[in-house]
């Protein structure tokens, strides 16, 4: 860094500066701190490339957000905090965090906006009154990627930010979550802390069918249409991949297409537990005929399939487990069936 000028805040103590911005350039930035105080970190975001789809929510984000900008001049007349939260769900991979950047595009490109990262409570507040010191009216985009996560790390202080307990103007609050489930009714049933939720789904096949071109240039339509219907069920990155293995790495097709199959529908675990389960499953069928569990060659059969795909990690899908766990004990057995899977291992002797 080079220093060309002073700063002062009390006219004693002078302190060497570089060149001074007037105003905060448009764009993403996080919030950092140094032993000079807290920062505003540009960030790089891919923005020339984002495809918008017919039949997708990310226009309605969009939508909703410019309609809140426009509507300034009516919060303030009718004394309503001029605030806005839009939670975005859905499964993972489904396009939520490409409508960030859309978001980010739409309010850097039109509106001169900032967009920040949320860094917990206590740092945002502190950013937050350096940025309106400074800027008065920018608007102003809060991410709450995951916010499940970043709720359970300071709960209550994240209800009274949401909730405008503090003095927040001009500000949306755009959350992400893969798992509503976990936030319960103190965020889901709360307009002033979420005042819309929208679902992001998985691509449908026209949407698929307008990114497979994209990448497909030379091929004719049965191709482009055996992808749209081999797809089914796939977000835009398992797409992407697919592309990427059977195009550029030379893999066959049909085993890239299986591959992503597997990794969509049957997850890879850290837990022993339930590779327990079905190892000594297969070894002690009669123990599962004693709980009610007729059909041990299903689960054989989905112990094989997950040694196919994972070598020597024994994975068993949830949808297979689930029917296991559920079974009820035979009449007259006088056993009553564990749902826990480490209790239904020790039973097998594992």
């Amino acid at each position: 860094m080079s220093f060309i000028q002073w700063t002062s805040g009390d006219n004693k103590r002078f302190f060497p500066a570089g060149k001074v911005v007037k105003n905060l350039p448009p764009g993403y930035y996080s919030i950092e701190e140094s032993m000079q105080g807290l920062y505003f970190e540009r960030k790089q975001i891919r923005t020339e490339k984002l495809m918008r789809f017919p039949d997708h929510n990310s226009d309605s984000v969009v939508e909703e957000i410019e309609k809140f900008w426009d509507k300034e001049k009516q919060f303030k007349e009718s004394g309503t905090p001029y605030k806005r939260g839009i939670m975005m769900y859905g499964p993972p991979g489904s396009g939520k965090t490409c409508t960030l950047r859309l978001v980010v595009n739409n309010l850097t490109e039109n509106r001169n906006g900032i967009v920040m990262d949320f860094p917990g409570v206590h740092l945002f507040k502190s950013a937050y009154e350096v940025l309106r010191e400074i800027h008065e009216e920018i608007p102003l985009i809060v991410m709450m990627e995951d916010v499940d996560a970043l709720i359970g790390r300071n709960e209550s202080g994240m209800l009274n930010l949401l909730d405008g307990v503090y003095d927040i103007n001009k500000v949306v609050f755009l959350a992400t979550t893969n798992y509503p489930e976990r936030l319960g009714s103190r965020i889901l049933n709360r307009p002033s802390r979420f005042d819309k939720k929208v679902f992001i789904g998985m691509p449908s096949a026209e949407s698929r069918e307008i990114y497979i071109k994209s990448r497909l240039v030379n091929e004719d339509d049965s191709e482009i249409k055996r992808w749209v219907e081999d797809t089914d069920g796939f977000s835009i990155a398992h797409i992407k991949e697919l592309f990427v293995a059977h195009k550029i790495l030379g893999e066959d097709y049909s085993v890239a297409l299986e591959t992503l199959r597997a990794m969509r529908d049957t997850p890879i675990s850290s837990s022993f537990d339930d590779h327990k389960l079905v190892e000594g499953a297969i070894k002690e069928r009669h123990r599962w005929d004693d709980y009610g569990i007729e059909d041990g060659p299903e689960v054989g059969k989905a112990y094989m399939e997950g040694k196919k795909h994972f070598g020597s990690k024994k994975v068993i899908s949830e949808e297979v487990l689930h029917n296991r766990r559920s079974r009820k004990p035979k009449p007259g057995n006088g056993k009553s069936y564990p749902s826990d899977p480490g209790e239904i291992a020790k039973l097998l002797g594992e």
